[in-house]
């Protein structure tokens, strides 16, 4: 059986030091993986590895990807918001959706829609640097109402989330899964999602 993601005897870490030891595990369409650990054990060294931003010291990774795709289509989001502190959240979305998908556009009003679900909307032309930690991260977490690849890498989504925001971004998540993408998600705590699987960094 193919899967849209298998990984085999993979260790990552800093250099030649592993930080965990090697991982076994496969993700199909719509399965929800929860990756935790403690601080420090390479949560987001294994997110930035199978996102193919560092390269993991053995072991392999094997996607598959849609029959019109030379490569699944990745999306992530990191623990650090990836935000200009001078462009408003309309302007950062419509930037960073352009980077993940260039041939794509999502038009303004949809954007404003997008922040109006957050609880955003009376700041979505404010300069980003105006915004408390938990707006900011709204922000960021808008992409996954935005853009829509197979895959999503997820690292800490609901931190600095108050409730009722957690609640959002897990629904969401949930229903994206629903539709057949994958999630690949770390955490310090449960968030509800089903998962799917669980990996264990030790």
């Amino acid at each position: 059986m193919t899967h849209r993601l298998s990984v085999a005897g993979l260790r990552c870490g800093r250099g030649e030091r592993a930080l965990f030891a090697p991982l076994d595990f496969v993700a199909d369409d719509g399965d929800i993986v929860r990756i935790s650990g403690t601080n420090g054990a390479g949560k987001s060294t294994l997110l930035h590895t199978l996102a193919g931003l560092l390269s993991p010291i053995s072991g392999t990774i094997d996607w598959c990807p849609d029959a019109n795709e030379a490569v699944p289509s990745l999306g992530l989001i990191e623990h650090q918001n990836a935000l200009s502190q001078v462009l408003s959240p309309v302007e950062n979305l419509t930037l960073l959706s352009r980077l993940a998908h260039p041939a794509s556009r999502i038009d303004q009003a949809t954007i404003v829609d997008t922040l109006e679900t957050l609880g955003l909307r009376r700041l979505a032309h404010q300069p980003t640097h105006t915004l408390s930690a938990g707006q900011k991260r709204r922000v960021t977490l808008a992409r996954l109402w935005l853009i829509a690849p197979r895959v999503w890498l997820l690292d800490e989504p609901v931190a600095a989330l108050d409730s009722a925001a957690r609640r959002r971004v897990s629904q969401r998540i949930t229903r994206l899964a629903g539709g057949g993408s994958v999630i690949v998600y770390t955490t310090h705590e449960r968030m509800g999602l089903g998962d799917t699987r669980c990996v264990a960094l030790d």
